[in-house]
């Protein structure tokens, strides 16, 4: 909830006080008091209305509509106000024009209409109000408001709990979603470059994966006693994979061995997975992230077949141009082995072998490097071959996207 939690009231005059617009206040205010004191809102819900506490002489309408976009819960008693053999019966006009905007402005979720059916049947309401749920209550002129009042007070205190709990829901899943998607990014890289470093030589890669640990480290100390890693039920394994990670960056090379770094990569990196696994069941991705997924091997999958249009046929011996050309594949490389180890629903063997091709992409200035005998051209042919076996991959796995047709983009 925010800072301070406003319900606006939209009233109308037309029918007594009695009735209405004294009873549904009261009833409204007893019932802020109620969940207040439960807990259910974290500071206590004010009711508000009309111009009230607004200083000077404002413009009536644009002071509502301005309090109505700051409040946090809207009610509008839309009893029927009007009626007479020559008109349809309506309820008050500037009830309903406040609660169109409150739709508009806070959504239905945050919004509660309340009717008092003494003055007309639900069935009376426009069309476009009777399919909504509204708080129907009966008291007419001659009746006492005791009893009345106690059960609008219980009404709308069950329908200010259920819209403190559905914007808690949402927060919190608001929250827990970006914090997974952070934590995720660092047990890729975690895994990504733990996988790598067999086939890196050990100096002056050790001084690099030191530093992405090092990175990885940070981020997840620093989260591990959040709320919602403690929610989640992941703080002790962040912190375990935390000292993990520190292990290799402490690690002296010359006093342990090759061996001795190698084991210390492969158990952050066999962590790291176990981690992401656990993530992964506390909540599968997204439909709208699995759409991000396609895209990204989609984006990747053309910027390599356009560098390998681009290097078609030019002078591989233009260093400016070869050099642009491999580190756009070393980008695009590490684009796609990073996207192959998000828990997609991935068909069987699809994710290892994009993987295996972001691999060489991502390794290809080392491969040249270790493979000084061989020119240029063969460099290129493996790149070439790369992006054909991605386009097969892709097309076999169903997840090519096409693109809008020409003339019809942004259509």
């Amino acid at each position: 909830m925010p800072e301070q939690a406003t319900i606006f009231y939209s009233w109308q005059s037309d029918l007594p006080s009695k009735t209405n617009r004294g009873l549904i206040e009261e009833a409204l205010r007893n019932a802020a008091k109620a969940v207040y004191k439960s807990k259910v809102f974290d500071v206590e819900p004010v009711v508000d209305r009309d111009t009230r506490g607004t200083p000077g002489s404002p413009d009536i309408l644009t002071t509502i509509l301005k309090k109505i976009e700051a409040a946090s819960v809207f009610v509008a008693d839309i009893s029927i106000v009007t009626r007479s053999q020559d008109c349809r019966p309506c309820p008050n006009p500037n009830v309903l024009l406040e609660l169109g905007y409150a739709l508009r402005s806070l959504g239905e979720e945050n919004v509660i209409v309340v009717y008092n059916t003494a003055f007309g049947a639900l069935a009376e309401l426009p069309f476009d109000l009777r399919g909504r749920r509204i708080a129907a209550y009966r008291l007419s002129p001659d009746e006492q408001p005791a009893i009345v009042r106690q059960q609008l007070t219980r009404t709308f205190q069950e329908a200010l709990t259920e819209i403190a709990e559905h914007r808690r829901f949402g927060a919190s899943y608001q929250r827990n979603s970006e914090f997974a998607t952070e934590l995720i990014s660092v047990l890729i890289r975690v895994q990504l470059y733990g996988n790598e470093c067999g086939k890196r030589r050990i100096d002056p890669w050790i001084e690099r994966i030191s530093q992405i640990y090092s990175e990885q480290s940070k981020w997840l100390k620093d989260h591990s006693y959040e709320a919602t890693a403690q929610d989640l039920g992941l703080r002790e394994m962040m912190e375990y994979l935390a000292t993990l990670l520190d292990e290799v960056r402490s690690h002296v090379h010359v006093a342990g061995g090759k061996d001795k770094f190698d084991r210390k990569v492969v158990a952050a990196t066999e962590v790291a997975a176990l981690l992401q696994s656990e993530l992964g069941r506390k909540g599968p991705l997204t439909e709208d992230a699995k759409s991000e997924i396609v895209s990204v091997l989609n984006d990747q999958h053309r910027r390599l077949a356009a560098w390998m249009r681009r290097m078609a046929g030019n002078d591989l011996y233009d260093s400016g141009r070869y050099n642009d050309f491999k580190y756009a594949v070393v980008e695009i490389g590490f684009q796609l082995a990073y996207t192959s180890y998000f828990p997609f629903d991935w068909p069987e063997g699809v994710a290892e072998k994009i993987r295996g091709i972001g691999e060489t992409l991502h390794l290809i200035d080392l491969t040249e490097e270790l493979n000084k005998h061989k020119g240029r051209g063969d460099f290129v042919k493996m790149v070439e071959d790369s992006e054909s076996e991605l386009r097969s991959i892709m097309q076999r796995a169903d997840l090519v996207k096409n693109e809008s047709a020409p003339g019809k983009r942004g259509s």
